[in-house]
């Protein structure tokens, strides 16, 4: 479940995040579902690779993030073929998710779900009961987004190479659940699963108390050596807005957060005119980035500012940069000792394979 999904029914609802989030863990359980995780140590891992991506680049050219699927799907038709190569070549985060459920962690999941099926508080029916036995072995991963968009990502790949099975938005799961049950009335899960129990590291699950409003704010605390917080300067709009990183190196570099269509023209202008400045562009098709996504519960456009007085760095990064040094080293494999079934480079798969 994306953060931006949590954070919406947590202010449609006047309801904490983390209650929130344990009230949609319980009707999804109620559904049949076995697991239910956050996307904040995925967010975490992209935060983390896209920063590798820019303090690694060997040209004067930016990165340009490929997270947002209207985005991507429009850079693909407008973009001159010489400026593709600068897109990122990190993985939304629910494909990243996708490629940890079903692949690297698959069979540590099955184990567990296989071990703990007869003490969940699911009550499976007999015709679930029977669907579970023929689909038994394997995973199907459901994303719930904040984004009409995303519902292209599992169309665009191989039946055989799906990460995502399925994507649905916050209204979808919103209009089901008032269907089935009052969000009011819910009893909130008492026990609730993070991905990174299922990591070497075995981190517990940690309550949800902030939320991170973009990959700039996480890469300028992993990158940035000034000691000064992070400050946006709006250029032209409010959803435009520039800011600045300090490298260890005394280099500085330049990124800019944008959402919305006139400033991805304000951004193709300028890669296309070979003038532009910035070192990392951070662009949503959304205005307010992913939280203003129209699949999103209806904030009238409120959540985006809602959010900020929520915002903060609690989320897994020094679990994913530990997850990464020990696939890249080969020192731990994810799944009992077996042979890893993927190394550093396929995560960083590009979005161009679409």
């Amino acid at each position: 479940i994306s953060l931006s999904v949590i954070a919406s029914f947590a202010e449609t609802y006047n309801t904490a995040l983390d209650l929130a989030y344990r009230k949609i863990v319980a009707f999804l359980n109620g559904l049949g579902v076995e697991a239910v995780f956050d996307t904040r140590f995925v967010y975490s891992l992209v935060r983390v690779l896209v920063g590798k991506e820019i303090a690694g680049r060997t040209a004067d050219v930016p990165v340009i993030a490929a997270e947002c699927p209207a985005w991507l799907l429009y850079a693909l038709k407008k973009l001159p073929a010489d400026l593709l190569p600068i897109l990122s070549l990190v993985k939304s985060q629910q494909k990243l998710m996708g490629l940890l459920v079903k692949s690297i962690l698959k069979e540590r999941l099955l184990e567990f779900f296989e071990a703990n099926s007869g003490k969940s508080s699911i009550n499976h029916d007999e015709a679930n009961a029977n669907s579970k036995e023929e689909h038994k072995g394997k995973i199907f991963h459901i994303a719930i987004c904040q984004c009409n968009d995303k519902k292209v990502e599992p169309t665009l790949d191989a039946e055989s190479e799906k990460e995502v099975d399925l994507m649905i938005t916050a209204k979808e799961l919103n209009e089901y659940m008032n269907e089935q049950q009052p969000f009011s009335t819910i009893e909130p899960a008492s026990t609730v699963y993070s991905i990174t129990q299922f990591l070497p590291s075995q981190t517990p699950y940690k309550e949800i108390k902030t939320v991170p409003l973009g990959y700039i704010y996480g890469i300028y605390n992993d990158l940035d050596t000034s000691g000064k917080p992070l400050q946006f300067t709006a250029a032209g709009n409010k959803d435009f807005r520039v800011a600045e990183v300090m490298l260890g190196t005394g280099k500085k570099l330049k990124a800019v957060l944008a959402g919305g269509y006139r400033n991805i023209q304000k951004v193709l202008a300028s890669l296309k005119s070979g003038k532009c400045t910035y070192d990392f562009i951070e662009i949503y098709a959304c205005p307010g980035e992913c939280w203003g996504g129209a699949g999103l519960l209806d904030m009238e456009g409120r959540l985006a500012d809602k959010v900020k007085e929520k915002s903060g760095d609690e989320d897994y990064g020094k679990e994913a940069i530990k997850f990464l040094e020990e696939r890249s080293a080969d020192a731990v494999s994810m799944i009992k000792g077996k042979p890893l079934v993927r190394k550093e480079r396929d995560i960083m798969a590009s979005s161009l394979s679409w």
